[in-house]
């Protein structure tokens, strides 16, 4: 029933009562009334992703003559679990009055928190004319939801397939929406070798109703022993979903490992060995016929024990070859072996073989000097073997022609260190026109030439030729540690009586870690005669192994058309872990100051390091300084950090870059070299644009405890990570995950030879090295088969692991330089967020600080925290849980960790997985929080726009990362761009 008001009322019986014009006030007249409108009734949301967002405004007007009263707006025909909400709800004040030709706007927003189609009312209860019986007043909601193409199976895996025959599949696209969709392409993104074919598709474009269905028939024929592809079927809306193809061909593959086989500082003489492992990796019987030394190798080169031929290899298996070379001539050391096999693919490998001998290796540059003319030529003398050269004497042969004399000359018993070198001068006067010899004898400790001669002549004048030389003739890198590089060059000379021309063609170089550092125009650098020319390659390795390559030239001597110099280096990990590096001030306004970085030397080995100096290199830029020096020497013991201030003060505009030196005194480790950047700017103003990713890109790594009380946690977690998984499948993320153990402290003997422990052996599948990852298939994507199953083998990780659990140490170990680009390669990527999971039933005893732990994890990701979280479902702090028979000790280390790097953190004894891995995922998926402003900002002059409003609230300036950080229901949808408008601050110096 209606309430109508008391005036109104009152002037109906003064009216009836009097049968006369009655003025019953304003709006008591009976054809006055209020009356409603909404626009619009019915509201349609777009088909939006879980965790994005979207409000649309209902606009209710009084079209009536009387005011409208509103008793009431709310929800109705919803669930408690229903993604709409009134925006407005908590700021109305009932009744609400809506005067003559007045509105009131309604806004509705609709946010789901999982898959599907939604709808409901917004019920409005008023006074109006037009409204139903009890004043209602309906505005209908409802989501569309549109779910895509769903390809069964996908991957297609076609299996093994003998080689020259074919293979066909059948693939079901249906439409698992609520909505027509239409295909208008199939077409291949990935088939480079042709390997697949359509055989049969619908005639496009093809229209699918909802739950329609349609049909590929794909074929295979394999020509290599794995193809992969990829077939993209695109809706006319423009979104594309992939089908991925897989095929194996049925042959053996014969796996060679290492490619180039190093023997690393054989002594003349002396015989060093090598292991070569050759592995079936094919699903058929590989049959090797034949195994032999090339007969172009270098002499000393053999095979010990070599195997009984035909020698057989079953699928999966390996076979240890042992190699020896015994170095004859230290200039002679490089050969092949040749391997043939039935691999229908490599019927025959040829494995390189390179060795440096050792030794005192004394050469002259040039070989011989020929003068055409009275003058001064120098000769070279360079070492270049590995150890040092002592030059007893040097003299002219006493039988030779007076006409040659010595000029400067290094004094007697004269030290070359390996790859040094010393210049001696020969001074010619002619006296006659007749040709003159002589000869430069040099007395060493070299073994193969105790007396080195150097031919000396003078020619008539008109001789011309380009003779060129190369020292060293091997690039000798030596010792540099991960993250460290070194920079080292050969001299080419030019001993002839023309011009030479040389080109440099590059760096061969499988391992990619030697670079060229010097440039020379494409049509080649002249070098006169008597010149010499520089040419520096650079190495940085990137993990602990030795490294070879070639730096390739051509020249115009007919003698060396092509000249190949070998490069070797080997590397190994730093004792000292610099915390960050490098060092990026990022854009500083000249005048100002940045904000000091705080960096931490950390002694990471086991001996005691001294740090000698820390000191700028000196072609650094002045503006960078040490604000707060440190006292050196500093003597560091295992685990013991040191720390300094780093400041950057642009004095000017442009790029600034330089070098800060730690130096120490471990050999071959010093200095450790930590580049720094920043770039001087004139504006105060800055707008930064971003995009909100539509795809959420992040790489997951989980720590799991492996020792012997976690296989009913290992069987929970592997059984529950569906409802961890889902919500990557709800926001279509882009993932890396990656599992390994607590097992840090080489505490588990291996344990196929109990003499052993695991940092003593080479890594295997079965029991890694440590921080290695675990798993037949080490990073799940997206795009991995059957990958649930693969994660859910993964997490399963065994009970032997060590019972002194050091998860946060592990993942410290399993994100360094070394692992990343070995073990681990392929994991970690520049662009995604980073997240570690710790899961253990005992606390942490990783030896390092959190701390410098979390400062290590954050300086991955340019100390961005919002791009790095760790989270534990371990024993909660202070007495930790238990449930039934399983108990947890208290983590607290574990447990701190997540709650300094914002992660969740959950009971290891929770009866409920699915929730606690529920709650994981969600956290860990969810869309980008953070965005790091170009230059640092003055917090008071912010201003951010999503989509071009103005946004004041749900965001927040983290002056740490120079980010903008958006809170957990603001952060802006896929799709959105954020512009923050800022001035850049000014801290004095």
């Amino acid at each position: 029933m209606k309430e109508w008001s008391f005036g109104f009322w009152l002037c109906i019986v003064l009216c009836l009562g009097l049968m006369a014009g009655c003025d019953c006030g304003e709006g008591g007249n009976l054809n006055e009334y209020s009356q409603i409108k909404v626009e619009p009734q019915n509201i349609a949301f777009s088909a939006i992703s879980v965790g994005e967002e979207e409000t649309k405004i209902a606009t209710v007007t009084n079209t009536g003559q009387l005011d409208l009263r509103i008793e009431s707006i709310k929800l109705i025909e919803v669930d408690e679990n229903t993604p709409f909400s009134l925006s407005d709800a908590k700021k109305w004040t009932f009744p609400i009055t809506v005067s003559k030709g007045e509105s009131l706007t309604i806004p509705i927003r609709y946010a789901p928190t999982q898959a599907g189609a939604f709808k409901g009312k917004v019920r409005l209860i008023t006074d109006a004319k037009n409204a139903g019986d009890e004043g209602e007043t309906d505005i209908k909601l409802i989501s569309t939801y549109i779910g895509g193409l769903l390809l069964a199976p996908n991957p297609v895996d076609f299996g093994y397939v003998p080689p020259k025959e074919k293979k066909s599949k059948k693939v079901t696209i249906t439409n698992n929406g609520q909505a027509k969709v239409t295909i208008t392409k199939i077409t291949f993104k990935k088939n480079e070798t042709g390997e697949f074919a359509i055989l049969k598709q619908p005639t496009l474009p093809v229209e699918l109703d909802a739950n329609g269905a349609t049909e590929l028939e794909l074929e295979y024929t394999p020509k290599a022993p794995k193809a992969n592809g990829i077939i993209d079927l695109t809706l006319d809306d423009g979104n594309t979903f992939s089908l991925n193809l897989v095929g194996r061909m049925s042959a053996p593959n014969l796996e060679v490992s290492p490619e180039t086989l190093q023997f690393v500082d054989p002594q003349v003489g002396k015989m060093v060995k090598a292991k070569l492992t050759l592995k079936n990796v094919g699903n058929l019987e590989l049959v090797i016929n034949k195994m032999d030394i090339d007969a172009t190798s270098a002499e000393g080169y053999s095979i010990p024990s070599p195997p009984t031929l035909p020698l057989k290899i079953a699928p999966e298996k390996e076979v240890v070859l042992e190699v020896a070379f015994t170095a004859k001539d230290i200039d002679k050391t490089q050969g092949k072996l040749n391997i043939d096999s039935n691999d229908p693919n490599k019927p025959q490998v040829v494995v390189p073989l390179l060795a440096s001998a050792g030794g005192c290796a004394l050469k002259a540059i040039p070989a011989q000097l020929s003068f055409t003319k009275d003058g001064v030529k120098q000769v070279i003398l360079a070492n270049s073997g590995t150890e040092k050269c002592t030059l007893s004497n040097i003299k002219l042969d006493e039988k030779g022609s007076n006409e040659f004399t010595l000029g400067n000359t290094p004094k007697a018993n004269h030290v070359l260190g390996p790859n040094e070198n010393v210049k001696v001068e020969v001074t010619f006067k002619g006296g006659s026109n007749k040709p003159q010899t002589s000869n430069l004898l040099v007395t060493s400790n070299d073994p193969k030439n105790p007396t080195l001669t150097v031919p000396i002549e003078s020619r008539p004048p008109n001789t011309k030729a380009c003779d060129i030389k190369i020292q060293p003739t091997i690039l000798q890198f030596g010792f540099v540690g991960i993250g460290q590089s070194k920079t080292a060059g050969v001299t080419v000379i030019n001993n002839g009586y023309d011009e030479c021309l040389i080109k440099i063609s590059g760096v061969s170089d499988p391992l990619q870690v030697f670079s060229l550092q010097t440039s020379i125009p494409v049509q080649g650098r002249t070098i006169k005669s008597g010149q010499q020319f520089n040419i520096d390659v650079s190495y940085a390795p990137r993990n602990s192994t030795v490294a070879q390559g070639e730096l390739l030239l051509t020249t115009t001597d007919p003698a060396l058309p092509t000249a190949r110099i070998p490069l070797l280096g080997y590397s190994g990990q730093l004792c000292l872990e610099i915390i960050p590096r490098p060092l990026d001030f990022g854009s500083i306004r000249k005048g100002c100051r940045s904000r000091d970085i705080d960096m931490d030397i950390v002694n990471t080995c086991t001996r005691t390091v001294s740090v000698t100096a820390i000191k700028w290199g000196a072609t650094t830029s002045p503006e960078f300084s040490l604000s707060q020096p440190a006292s050196t020497p500093r003597q560091l013991n295992s685990g013991q950090s040191m720390g300094i201030k780093v400041r950057y003060t642009p004095k000017d505009l442009g790029q600034d870059r330089g070098v800060l030196q730690i130096e120490n005194d471990v050999p071959g480790q010093t200095p450790i070299n930590v580049i720094t950047a920043g770039q001087g700017i004139s504006t105060s103003e800055q707008t930064d644009t971003f995009t909100q990713e539509k795809q959420p890109k992040i790489d997951i790594l989980f720590v799991i405890d492996d020792s012997n009380s976690m296989k009913d946690n290992q069987n929970n977690l592997s059984q529950n990570l569906g409802s961890f998984m889902k919500w990557a499948n709800q926001l279509n993320a882009d993932y890396h995950i990656a599992v390994t153990t607590t097992d840090a402290d080489c505490g588990t003997k291996y344990k196929y030879d109990p003499a052993k422990k695991i940092c003593d052996r080479p890594s295997r599948p079965d029991i890694p090295n440590t921080g290695c990852f675990r798993g037949s298939q080490k990073v799940i994507t997206p795009q991995t088969p059957n990958g649930l199953t693969l994660f859910s083998n993964n997490v399963k990780v065994g009970l032997n692991g060590s019972g002194n659990e050091q998860g946060i140490e592990a993942s410290y170990k399993a994100l360094q330089p070394d692992r990343l680009n070995d073990c681990n390669q392929g994991f970690l990527r520049n662009d995604a967020s980073l997240s570690i999971v710790y899961v253990s039933d005992e606390s942490d005893s990783s030896p390092n600080s959190i701390a410098f732990y979390v400062k290590f994890f954050l300086g991955l990701k340019k100390n961005n925290n919002a791009l790095v979280r760790a989270s534990a479902v371990v024993g909660p702090p202070g007495n930790g849980c238990a449930n039934g028979s399983q108990q947890a000790k208290a983590a607290p280390r574990y447990w701190d960790i997540a709650t300094q790097m914002q992660g969740v953190t959950a009971s290891i004894c929770s009866t409920n997985w699915s929730n606690t891995l529920s709650q994981l995922g969600a956290v860990t998926f969810g869309r980008k929080r953070s965005f790091a402003l170009s230059q640092a900002a003055d917090p008071n002059s912010i201003v951010v726009k999503i989509n071009g409003q103005t946004v004041t609230q749900g965001w927040s300036y983290d002056t740490s990362s120079n980010s903008i950080v958006f809170e957990t229901g603001s952060i802006p949808a896929a799709g959105a761009q954020i512009v923050v408008t800022y001035k850049t601050q000014c801290i004095a110096p």
